[in-house]
């Protein structure tokens, strides 16, 4: 479409996202644009643009938060961004809450809809956009729009989940899993508790004045809408396209400020590519430091006989594939133990010989169904076992023994039960043939004849590390002591203590703690 005068192109790239919004110097709208940038701004920009007519001359308005390497004719700070914008949906707006992927704040305006003051987020971000695609993404959803719509369908009692804290909201949402509550009701926790950070935060224990407008990407989400509501005591106004306020509002702000006065009216210009509007800067790389080098160990040896995907029509980036590594050959008949690990990122099992040797380790994403992701686990174990062909095959018991109480007897070998774990669902072990994660690498470092000078785990949900007195080895005599550790009522990890005794090499018994 050609237009007689020059449009204005309005511009917002803030951390996770892109919005263009192209108008005519009547304020009227010409053709929107929006989409996440997953970190190529330049490339998510370009390939948005390549829809706009750029053979007219433009005018280019950006928000404060869009990068330099974006060529715009002006720039203008976000709030007022936001207030134009709003105030073009509606002249009587006296409060805009606008929640995007990085930040969030409150902005009051008057009766006369003057500047009163804003309140918002730290430089955290939870309790905004970034915070439910982290956790879209442990739940192994595609994205935040299907978290919400997942949160919409609830009809079971929603869990309690922190959101101030990433890290402390992920434990929350372990435990909800390992309960037994649904996809559908953990997404409802979530958006509940994201919408009680941002009332909490903006708030400040004054009312909000109607009529209030939600904006941001974050205002897409309808379950979010439905509990801020409820918090701030007043009616929540979403309007068309709340993602794209801040181009808008840019682009709006500069015709109220550069239209019709000539000495601040910059050129406008016209374009051949959509490549035109990024800037490339040229800066030398400097490091403080070396990269890092393995100097005083060497790496492990991951190497398999044979590794294949499963179900052998998935690939790498499946959420429901399975990675199947065999190290060893599997008998035509023989016993094998199943050891599990289900994390809050991943699941993992290995296959095991009586003398200890590893046979085959399998793989997946727990994505927010540890149920779900065992059963994967037994299925792929039985294709092992059925890709050997072998007459004593280990089979899965498909006998419904998997369910919120944890696996029992799960795998079986000519009839028998042959594996058990309890580890990971519903609650800590505290069964024989239970033992904690990081008392297992110690176990496996003395069986594999490595002196243990201590241990480190780093895992999906937390770290920990340790040395051991003396730099003595582990007798495999290991007592383990999980405590729940809370923080204003919400789980936020558990406290263990570890009782190693030392072989009689080393002078006396380590306790370590993680």
């Amino acid at each position: 479409m050609h237009h007689r005068l020059p449009t204005i192109l309005g511009i917002d790239i803030g951390s996770v996202s892109v919005g263009v919004v192209q108008l005519t110097t009547d304020k009227r709208i010409v053709k929107t644009a929006y989409a996440a940038h997953r970190g190529d701004i330049a490339g998510a920009l370009v390939k948005l643009m390549s829809g706009f007519d750029l053979s007219q001359p433009i005018w280019v308005a950006a928000s404060s938060a869009t990068p330099e390497t974006v060529r715009a004719s002006v720039r203008f700070d976000d709030q007022i961004c936001c207030i134009a914008a709003a105030r073009r949906w509606r002249s009587d707006v006296r409060g805009i809450l606008n929640v995007g992927g990085e930040k969030f704040h409150l902005i009051r305006l008057g009766e006369d809809s003057g500047y009163l003051g804003s309140r918002g987020s730290t430089s955290c971000a939870a309790g905004t956009g970034a915070f439910l695609d982290q956790q879209a993404r442990r739940l192994d959803l595609a994205d935040a729009a299907e978290l919400s719509r997942l949160a919409m369908e609830n009809t079971a009692t929603r869990p309690r989940i922190a959101s101030r804290c990433a890290v402390f909201a992920k434990t929350d949402l372990i435990h909800a899993q390992q309960e037994g509550h649904s996809l559908e009701a953990i997404c409802d926790g979530l958006c509940h508790g994201l919408a009680r950070n941002i009332a909490d935060t903006v708030l400040g224990g004054r009312p909000i004045v109607q009529p209030l407008v939600f904006c941001g990407g974050v205002a897409r989400n309808a379950a979010v809408g439905r509990y801020l509501a409820d918090f701030v005591g007043t009616a929540v106004n979403i309007p068309d396209h709340p993602e794209l306020f801040g181009a808008l509002g840019a682009g709006l702000t500069f015709i109220e400020t550069h239209l019709g006065i000539e000495e601040n009216l910059p050129p406008a210009r016209t374009m051949t590519s959509p490549e035109e509007l990024i800037q490339t800067a040229i800066r030398k790389k400097t490091y403080a430091y070396p990269p890092l080098t393995l100097t005083q160990s060497r790496y492990p040896d991951f190497d398999s006989l044979e590794q294949f995907r499963f179900p052998v029509d998935s690939d790498a980036g499946d959420g429901r594939t399975v990675e199947v590594d065999r190290y060893a050959p599997l008998a035509g008949r023989q016993d094998v133990y199943l050891g599990v690990d289900i994390g809050s990122t991943s699941t993992k099992a290995v296959l095991m010989a009586p003398d200890k040797t590893v046979l085959a380790g399998f793989y997946t994403r727990t994505g927010g169904r540890p149920l779900v992701a065992m059963q994967r686990i037994l299925e792929s174990v039985d294709h092992l076992a059925r890709r050997r062909q072998r007459a004593g095959r280990i089979r899965v018991d498909r006998r419904g023994d998997l369910d919120e109480r944890g696996l029992r007897d799960g795998v079986h070998h000519e009839g028998h039960a042959v594996g058990r774990t309890s580890v990971g669902i519903g609650h800590f072990g505290s069964e024989p043939g239970v033992a904690h994660a990081e008392v297992a690498a110690v176990l496996h470092a003395e069986h594999r004849s490595v002196p243990v000078g201590g241990w480190q785990a780093v895992e999906g949900q937390h770290q920990a590390a340790a040395a051991l007195a003396d730099g003595g080895q582990a007798s495999g005599r290991v007592f383990v002591r999980i405590g729940r550790a809370e923080h204003e009522g919400h789980a936020i990890g558990h406290t263990i203590t570890i009782l190693v005794l030392i072989k009689e090499s080393a002078a006396r018994p380590a306790v370590v703690s993680g």
